[in-house]
């Protein structure tokens, strides 16, 4: 049997490491580099996230397309998880 994880917990996640003072008014939209200004720091907060750490998901710069939108950033975890077939719903 797949493991779960819900898109709802990976979207807090996601925008709770971009404004961790409040993360609701983020965007999909938004570039992340609003939050960060350089990719690879964005990178090294979403993988030391303790939900990512224990859930094992972790991504690599190539895993996400030049200047990303907060929705790129949730497709390439979401993608991530699915490829260790984990079950996204």
């Amino acid at each position: 049997m797949a493991k779960k994880r819900s898109y709802k917990a990976i979207k807090t996640r996601v925008h709770t490491i971009l404004n961790p003072d409040d993360p609701n008014s983020v965007r999909f939209d938004e570039k992340v580099s609003k939050y960060y200004s350089n990719i690879l720091a964005f990178l090294a907060a979403l993988n030391a996230h303790p939900g990512f750490v224990k859930d094992g998901m972790k991504l690599a710069p190539a895993d996400v397309v030049d200047d990303p939108s907060v929705a790129d950033i949730r497709v390439a975890v979401i993608g991530n998880y699915q490829r260790r077939g984990w079950d996204v719903t």
